[in-house]
């Protein structure tokens, strides 16, 4: 993906509200399949990163883009931004 791709997507993220939350738990089974999920319904996911989260949020956006077979696109404070296009998505990121 380009910077101009990413940098557009990065724009319309600020208005996603985050539909996951990561906790001390950390990241299991039932968090990717949530992520999966909201990724096919929407294609553009914001994950939050609780406080209480022992986690390096660069190396988990690495992690999740590349289990998820995502494009990661950024880290912004505490939230985590990933995007895959989806076919069965109804109204797609860029109008397709």
């Amino acid at each position: 993906m380009d910077s101009k791709t990413r940098a557009k997507i990065r724009g319309l993220a600020q208005r996603v509200q985050p539909s996951v939350m990561i906790g001390k738990a950390g990241v299991d089974g039932g968090v990717i399949s949530q992520i999966d999920m909201n990724l096919k319904a929407h294609e553009l996911v914001k994950i939050d990163v609780l406080e209480t989260a022992d986690v390096d949020k660069k190396a988990l956006l690495e992690q999740l883009a590349a289990e998820l077979e995502a494009e990661p696109i950024c880290t912004i404070g505490r939230k985590i931004v990933l995007y895959r296009y989806s076919s069965k998505c109804k109204n797609h990121v860029f109008g397709e």
